[in-house]
């Protein structure tokens, strides 16, 4: 008996994409239409004052202040040090999750093929070796390799719409496809630059053929790593120590990837202690942070820009997260005054501004304690976030708590299943899935708060960046400083979404997923 197997399903060319997406009636190719419009004059604007107008040496000038603040430069090696421990375990979940999805295919489109597919070829040409190459101070070279890229992309669509008429032709048209070009654009005195540009287009559209026939490492290798080299190409010139430490952070990252590809191939879930090395490695950077066995001591009120937000941000969340699921288990117990006494921590810090919060942590605080004894400032702006932002987590969860069907509980309770047993492993796995996008949100909400800390006293990344525009030299640069300091949040913010996005996705495949909605 043979096993039936679905119908082969032909995927869309690139017209017909188009078509069916965006001309689909009049109604959308006028809406198509409209909307390049605007974001052609827009983007025409903004590039016309990137490249003329602004005035881009306030960033590499203050990158050391912009994401190590204060910090001792003598000990910016602790800083390098603790970016590698998370570049590497982010290396290493990376390529388990990426060897996982490999060996247990799902239907649509998996990990895997994301992880190599042709329409993420948007900085393949330029990575590493954009890296290592000397800053230039002019925007033109620069932005050669920005159009290069941007050709070999045109290359992989255009090559991906005549699959379906060169399918059947033999592999030797490609030499065709590569020579005929080339010696016409020889012919007409084609120039290094227009050579260039051919054999952009041409890499593209080969791209399609073979990447089938490539292993998988060296598609990932070639887009994780020449990718970042895309985005590189757009930013401001960029001091050549700054690019060789990014370039080892790349090698770090991928050397994680083969690791951690590595390590679920090997039998036994040697998996399951990754979370461990990722608390493990926090605490390895919080030592280095602040000093200890025999290292110099740094007080955190160096601590400043890029790294004190993060470090607020990440100590916040951990905290938060546990304590809004307590807050959300005591307001929907059965317990009066456990109810009452949750329920009134709730509505009365979420009744109170975060300014004030951080306010009286700051300032107010500190007077009613005894003299020489005042906690670290550092130490009451996580307390002041933690129990601001616990009390909206809570909500969040009590919301997915209410979700669930009371004949689940029953059910539990019919199987024998204790209080805590069933609220451990029938009631909260279900409430906190439900919750996902909920939570996420206010975990974004969280590391945008940290910029109300400023007006407190503590130069986070806004704070800093103020500072920085009050030196007489930078005077004038906000726009160039904010919109900076913007790309990073929204980095951050959007990793973050990805990031639940993902988990989501792979608490929920035994449902349909509902695609152009």
């Amino acid at each position: 008996m043979t096993t039936s197997a679905p119908p082969p399903v032909r995927p869309d060319t690139l017209g017909e994409w188009l078509r069916n997406n965006l001309f689909s009636n009049w109604f959308s190719t006028l809406l198509t239409v409209g909307i390049s419009t605007i974001a052609v004059w827009l983007g025409s604007g903004l590039w016309t004052w990137a490249t003329t107008i602004a005035r881009w040496d306030v960033l590499p000038a203050n990158l050391p202040l912009y994401f190590a603040g204060r910090f001792p430069p003598s000990g910016y090696w602790r800083l390098w040090i603790i970016l590698s421990m998370v570049t590497l375990l982010a290396g290493v979940s990376w390529g388990q999750s990426w060897e996982n999805a490999r060996q247990t295919p799902k239907p649509g489109r998996s990990f895997s093929k994301w992880a190599v597919s042709p329409s993420l070829l948007v900085g393949l040409g330029v990575g590493i070796g954009v890296n290592v190459l000397p800053p230039s101070e002019e925007w033109g070279g620069r932005m050669m390799l920005l159009a290069l890229v941007a050709i070999v992309l045109c290359g992989v669509f255009t090559g991906r719409a005549l699959c379906p008429w060169f399918k059947n032709l033999s592999q030797w048209s490609l030499i065709g496809l590569w020579v005929i070009p080339g010696l016409v654009a020889v012919g007409l005195g084609g120039s290094i630059i227009r050579m260039s540009f051919l054999g952009s287009f041409l890499l593209g559209v080969t791209w399609v053929w073979f990447r089938p026939r490539l292993p998988h490492w060296i598609c990932f290798t070639t887009l994780l790593g020449l990718g970042i080299g895309g985005l590189i190409t757009v930013l401001p010139p960029v001091p050549l120590a700054y690019r060789g430490a990014l370039t080892g952070e790349i090698l770090v990252f991928l050397g994680g990837v083969f690791l951690g590809g590595c390590i679920a191939r090997l039998p036994g879930n040697l998996g399951r202690w990754l979370p461990l090395l990722w608390f493990g490695s926090f605490g390895i950077g919080l030592w280095l942070l602040r000093g200890g066995f025999g290292l110099a001591i740094v007080s955190t009120n160096e601590w400043s820009g890029l790294l004190l937000t993060v470090f607020l941000s990440i100590v916040s969340i951990s905290f938060c997260f546990p304590l809004g699921v307590l807050l959300a288990l005591g307001r929907q117990s059965e317990l009066l005054a456990l109810r009452w006494l949750a329920t009134l921590h709730i509505e009365v810090i979420r009744g109170v501004p975060l300014i004030s919060i951080l306010f009286m942590g700051q300032v107010m605080i500190p007077l009613f304690l005894p003299e020489g004894m005042r906690p670290d400032r550092v130490l009451r702006a996580i307390v002041g976030l933690t129990i601001f932002s616990a009390v909206y987590m809570a909500e969040n969860i009590r919301g997915g708590l209410q979700s669930i069907p009371t004949g689940q509980i029953e059910a539990a309770n019919a199987l024998g299943l204790n209080a805590p047993l069933t609220l451990a492993f029938v009631v909260l796995p279900q409430a906190l899935k439900v919750s996902i996008p909920a939570i996420i949100g206010q975990f974004i909400s969280l590391l945008q708060d940290t910029t109300l800390l400023s007006i407190v006293g503590l130069l986070e990344l806004l704070g800093l960046s103020r500072a920085i525009l009050a030196n007489p030299q930078f005077v004038g640069r906000n726009a160039e400083t904010y919109l900076f300091i913007g790309v990073l949040y929204w980095f951050f913010c959007y990793a973050m979404s990805l990031g639940g996005r993902q988990l989501e996705k792979s608490l929920n495949q035994d449902r349909p997923t509902h695609q152009g909605i």
